[in-house]
C-alpha cells in the first residue's frame, strides 16, 4: 500500500518537474509520458492542479 500524500507535504523531484514542464506548455497526452502523468496525477489529487481530458485523451 502507498503512502497517503498530504497536500502541504514538499513535492520530489519528479513532481516538481512535471510542474515545470506543465508550466512550459508541454503535453503529457504521448505514450512515452506514462510516468510524467502518474506524477500529474499525483499532483492532482493532491488539489495542486487540474487535468482535463479533451478528445478522450
Amino acid at each position: 500500500m502507498m503512502p497517503v500524500m498530504k497536500r502541504w507535504a514538499s513535492l520530489n523531484n519528479r513532481q516538481l518537474a512535471v510542474l515545470r514542464r506543465l508550466e512550459a506548455g508541454q503535453d503529457l497526452s504521448d505514450p512515452q509520458n506514462g510516468r510524467a502523468r502518474q506524477s500529474a496525477n499525483a499532483l492532482r489529487d493532491r488539489g495542486l492542479i487540474t487535468i482535463t481530458k479533451h478528445g478522450g485523451r
